[in-house]
C-alpha cells in the first residue's frame, strides 16, 4: 500500500466533490480523469476489483466522448488490472486494443508504454523471446521521445530475462546500460539500487563460471565488482534508519560471495546479521535462502581440507541442520503462499463469477424486458382497438335505442292528439244528438249510457298512454346512465392505456438513442420505466375489468380481493396484516361505481402504507353501522403530516372518490402511526 487510510479517505472526498462539479458543468473529460485517478488509488490500496470498475467507467465515458487518448489510456489501465489478476488473456486483449488506438493517433509515449507492458506480460508468462521483442520496441519508442528512465527500465528487465536464460554477457551489458541511464536520470534511486543487486548476481554467476574454467583472476575481478555493488546498495540505507528485508537480501548475497572466496568469517557474520534481521521483521520470504547459504557455508568449510577432521565433521552436521531449516522454512512459506493464492483465487473466482452472472442476467433481463415490452405494447394496442370497436358498437346500439325510444314517444304524442281530436268530435256529435232527441227519453238514456261508456274508455286509454310514457322515460334514463358509465370507462381506458403507450413509444425512441451512444446504464433505467408503466397499466386495466364484471358485485368477492391485494403487497415488505369484515356486508350487491371507487381508495391507502409508513403491523376493519359502511385502515408506522404534503395527488384522489359516493374520509396521522376512516352510504 503506497498511501495510508487517512490520505485515501481525503482523496476519496476530493474525488466525490470533483465528480459532482464535473457532472454539474458537464465536463466529461474531467469525469474521465477523476475515474482514472480513483482506479489508480484503489490499485495502490490493493483493491484490484474496485480499481477495474473505475477504469471501466473511465473507458465508457471516453468512448462516449470519442476522446482517443483517454480511450487508449483506459484500455491500458484495464489491461494492467487484468495482469495483476493473472488473467493474461484479457490483459493481452486490452493491451493490443490500447496499442491500436495509440498507433492511430500516433501517440509515441503511449506506444512505448504499451510495448513495455506487453514485454512485462510475456515475461511473467515465461515467454522470454516474445518479451525481448516487445522490450526492444519499447526501447526504440522511449528513445524517440528521449525518455531516459523508460529506456533504463527496459534494459533492467531485459537484463533479468538474459540472466534467466543464462546469457550472462548479454545480461551484464543490459544491466550496465541500465545503471548508467539510472545515474543520468537521478530520479529513480530505487530503480538503480534494485538494478545493482541484479547486476551483482550476474557478476557472481560470471565469476563462478570463470572459476569452473579455472580462470581465478577474472573470477576474482567479477567477485570484486559484485561486492562493490552490494556494499553500495547496503550503504544506501541510513545508518540509524529503519532496516528492511532488502538489506537482509543484500547481506545474504554478500555472504554467499564471501563463501565462494573462502572468506568464511565475513560470510557467517553477514548471514547471521541477515537471519537476525529477518526474524526481527518476521519476514519469511528470505529465510529459506538465508538458511540455505548458511548450509552452503558450512558445507564448503566441511569440504575444506585446511580444517581438522573434527572441525569438518562439525560443519558437516551444521550444514545438514541449516539445510533442514531451509527446507522447513521453504515448506512453511509455500504453505502460506498456497493458502494466500488459494484464497485470492477463490475471492477472484467468486467475484468474477458474480460479476459475470450479474452481467449476463442484466443483459438477458434487458433483452427479455425489451421483448416483453414490445409484446405488451402490441397487446395493449390490440386490446385498445378491440375496446374502441366494442365501445363504438355499444354506443351505436345505445344511440339507436334512444332514437327508437324518442320515435316511440313522438308516435305516442301523435296518437294522444288524435284521440283528443276524436273525443272533441264525439262531444260535438253528442250535443247534436241531445238537441235532436230531446223528446225521446229512452233514446236519450241509451245515448247517455253510450257517451258515459265511451268517455270512461277514453280516460282509460289516456291513463295507459301516460303510464307507458313514464315507463319508457325511466328506461331511457337507465339507458343513458349505462351509456354515461360506458363512456367514462372508455375514457379511463383511453387515457390510461393511451398515455402508457405514448410513454412506451417515447422511452423506446430514447433507448434507441442511448444504445447508439453506448449508454447502457441509462438504457436499463428506461427499460425499467417501461416495465413500471406497463405493469401499472395492466393493474389498472385489471381493476376496471374486475369492477364491471357482475360476478364481482357481492361484498364477499370485493372484500376477498381487498384482503388478497393487501396481503400480497405487505408480505414482500415484512408487514403483518389483520383484516376483518362484517359478515352482514358480504351478501350485499354493490354498483360498479361503488365497487370501483371503494377498491381504488383502499388500494391507494395500502400502497402509501407499504411505501412510506415503515410499519410492521396494519389493521383493516370493515363494519356496518345503520345504513353506512365504515372502513378503517390503521398502522403503527412513522406517520406523516397531511398538511405539509398539500394533500398530494393520492390523498386528493381518495377524497374525490369518496365524495363521488356521497361518503366522507378522515385521515389522522402522528408519530406513532396513521389512521384512515372511510364512511360510505349503503344503497336503500
Amino acid at each position: 500500500m503506497l498511501i495510508n487510510k487517512v490520505e485515501a479517505d481525503f482523496i476519496l472526498k476530493c474525488a466525490d466533490s470533483g465528480l459532482l462539479l464535473a457532472k454539474k458543468v458537464k465536463y466529461t473529460l474531467g469525469e474521465i480523469k477523476i475515474y482514472t485517478a480513483l482506479g489508480i488509488l484503489y490499485k495502490d490500496l490493493e483493491n484490484i476489483s474496485k480499481s477495474l470498475q473505475y477504469h471501466e467507467k473511465a473507458l465508457q465515458l471516453s468512448l462516449l466522448l470519442n476522446h482517443k487518448k483517454s480511450i487508449g489510456n483506459s484500455y491500458l489501465n484495464i489491461a494492467v488490472m487484468y495482469k495483476l489478476m493473472a488473467n493474461y488473456t484479457e490483459a493481452a486483449k486490452y493491451y493490443f486494443s490500447a496499442l491500436k488506438v495509440y498507433e492511430e493517433v500516433k501517440d509515441t509515449a503511449g506506444m512505448a508504454t504499451n510495448y513495455f507492458n506487453l514485454g512485462s506480460l510475456f515475461q511473467v508468462q515465461d515467454k522470454l523471446n516474445e518479451a525481448i521483442d516487445y522490450y526492444s520496441k519499447a526501447k526504440f519508442y522511449f528513445s524517440k521521445i528521449n525518455y531516459t528512465e523508460g529506456v533504463a527500465n527496459v534494459y533492467s528487465n531485459m537484463g533479468i530475462i538474459y540472466r534467466d536464460m543464462e546469457k550472462y554477457d548479454s545480461a551484464y551489458f543490459a544491466l550496465s546500460q541500465s545503471n548508467e541511464l539510472y545515474l543520468k536520470s537521478t530520479t529513480n534511486r530505487s530503480g538503480y539500487l534494485s538494478n545493482s543487486r541484479t547486476l551483482s548476481l550476474v557478476l557472481k554467476d560470471m565469476g563462478l563460471r570463470k572459476l569452473e574454467a579455472n580462470n581465478k583472476i577474472e573470477a576474482e575481478n567479477h567477485f570484486a565488482e559484485a561486492e562493490k555493488l552490494l556494499l553500495t546498495s547496503i550503504n544506501s540505507f541510513p545508518v540509524d534508519g529503519i532496516k528492511n528485508s532488502l538489506i537482509a537480501a543484500d547481506w545474504v548475497n554478500l555472504g554467499y560471495l564471501y563463501t565462494v572466496q573462502k572468506r568464511y568469517a565475513e560470510s557467517r557474520e553477514r548471514l547471521n546479521e541477515a537471519l537476525e534481521l529477518l526474524k526481527k521483521l518476521d519476514n519469511k520470504i528470505h529465510l529459506p535462502s538465508t538458511y540455505k547459504n548458511l548450509s552452503i557455508l558450512d558445507s564448503t568449510m566441511a569440504a575444506d581440507t585446511s580444517f581438522s577432521t573434527t572441525t569438518r565433521l562439525f560443519h558437516a552436521e551444521q550444514s545438514l541442520t541449516f539445510l533442514k531449516l531451509s527446507y522447513k522454512a521453504q515448506k512453511e512459506l509455500l504453505n502460506e503462499e498456497n493458502k494466500k493464492q488459494i484464497e485470492e483465487l477463490k475471492i477472484r473466482y467468486e467475484t468474477e463469477k458474480k460479476d459475470n452472472e450479474i452481467l449476463l442476467l442484466n443483459k438477458e433481463n434487458a433483452f427479455k424486458d425489451i421483448s416483453l415490452k414490445e409484446q405488451l405494447s402490441a397487446l395493449l394496442i390490440s386490446k385498445l382497438r378491440d375496446e374502441k370497436n366494442k365501445n363504438e358498437i355499444e354506443l351505436l346500439s345505445s344511440s339507436n335505442a334512444i332514437s327508437e325510444l324518442r320515435l316511440t314517444s313522438t308516435q305516442q304524442e301523435l296518437e294522444k292528439q288524435l284521440l283528443k281530436s276524436k273525443a272533441e268530435a264525439y262531444e260535438l256529435q253528442l250535443s247534436k244528438q241531445e238537441r235532436d232527441l230531446k223528446n225521446n227519453e229512452l233514446g236519450e238514456e241509451k245515448l247517455l249510457r253510450g257517451v258515459t261508456t265511451g268517455g270512461s274508455l277514453a280516460l282509460l286509454i289516456i291513463g295507459f298512454l301516460v303510464f307507458n310514457r313514464l315507463k319508457l322515460r325511466k328506461q331511457l334514463e337507465q339507458k343513458e346512465a349505462i351509456l354515461r358509465q360506458r363512456k367514462a370507462i372508455s375514457a379511463d381506458l383511453h387515457d390510461d392505456v393511451g398515455s402508457t403507450l405514448s410513454s412506451i413509444s417515447i422511452y423506446s425512441e430514447a433507448i434507441k438513442n442511448k444504445l447508439t451512444h453506448n449508454e447502457t446504464e441509462k438504457v436499463m433505467d428506461l427499460v425499467n420505466k417501461i416495465g413500471e408503466n406497463a405493469r401499472e397499466t395492466i393493474s389498472n386495466l385489471s381493476d376496471i375489468v374486475w369492477s364491471i364484471n357482475p360476478i364481482n358485485d357481492s361484498g364477499e368477492v370485493i372484500f376477498n380481493r381487498m384482503e388478497t391485494f393487501a396481503y400480497s403487497l405487505f408480505s414482500s415488505k415484512g408487514i403483518k396484516l389483520n383484516f376483518t369484515s362484517d359478515k352482514s356486508l358480504h351478501s350485499i350487491n354493490y354498483s360498479i361505481e361503488m365497487k370501483q371507487n371503494m377498491f381504488l381508495i383502499f388500494k391507494e391507502a395500502i400502497n402509501n402504507c407499504a411505501k412510506y409508513s415503515q410499519a410492521t403491523l396494519v389493521d383493516v376493519d370493515i363494519r356496518k353501522n345503520n345504513n353506512l359502511m365504515n372502513i378503517t385502515i390503521s398502522d403503527n408506522g412513522i406517520g406523516f403530516d397531511p398538511t405539509s404534503t398539500n394533500g398530494g395527488n393520492g390523498l386528493r384522489n381518495m377524497k374525490e372518490r369518496a365524495s363521488e359516493l356521497n361518503g366522507a374520509i378522515d385521515i389522522q396521522s402522528m408519530d406513532k402511526g396513521t389512521r384512515i376512516s372511510l364512511s360510505l352510504p349503503l344503497a336503500s
